[in-house]
């Protein structure tokens, strides 16, 4: 299956799925302002941002789920249950259960590298290390040349974050 969030008649987008058996287009009630959606490991639910939330739907229908207060900047749904995003540009990566429940703080941003946004999260293979991308600058300059990658290991039993060194995306 793909999903995609595309615009309507009117400038408002949706969520729209296509079987890839299939040139037709069904889309989700419930969905309109969806962006960047992100699937779940068993592609039984779709994470996405709409209208300043977090939200969770299965693809067989039903309701959308509020999750949490966010904007958009990429979400990513590990096999433990975890959905990592951040909240707003200029802030670091939290973690939520799917289910839902208060967001947790994930990492920090380093002002002595001048990072100034944690963003795009997304899970290795392995489920345990993701990889997200770090603004670095002053926030309103346009810094997208300083954005690089970096790796972190999920906490499971600590609060401890190991890192790897920066890779600069090109």
């Amino acid at each position: 299956n793909l999903a995609v969030a595309l615009e309507e008649c009117g400038g408002a987008t949706a969520l729209f799925l296509r079987n890839l058996d299939s040139i037709e287009l069904e889309r989700f009630a419930g969905t309109e302002g969806a962006v960047d959606p992100f699937w779940s490991p068993d592609g039984r639910h779709i994470g996405f941002f709409a209208r300043g939330k977090l939200r969770q739907m299965s693809i067989e229908g039903g309701a959308p789920q509020t999750l949490a207060d966010a904007d958009r900047f990429g979400g990513a749904w590990g096999a433990d249950g975890t959905i990592l995003f951040t909240t707003a540009f200029g802030k670091p990566l939290v973690r939520i259960p799917a289910t839902g429940g208060a967001p947790q703080a994930l990492t920090t941003l380093d002002a002595s590298q001048q990072e100034v946004s944690h963003y795009w999260p997304s899970f290795l293979p392995d489920g345990d290390h993701f990889v997200f991308y770090v603004r670095n600058g002053r926030l309103g300059e346009d810094n997208a040349a300083r954005s690089t990658r970096r790796m972190l290991s999920l906490p499971r039993h600590s609060r401890r974050i190991r890192s790897r060194p920066a890779i600069t995306a090109g």
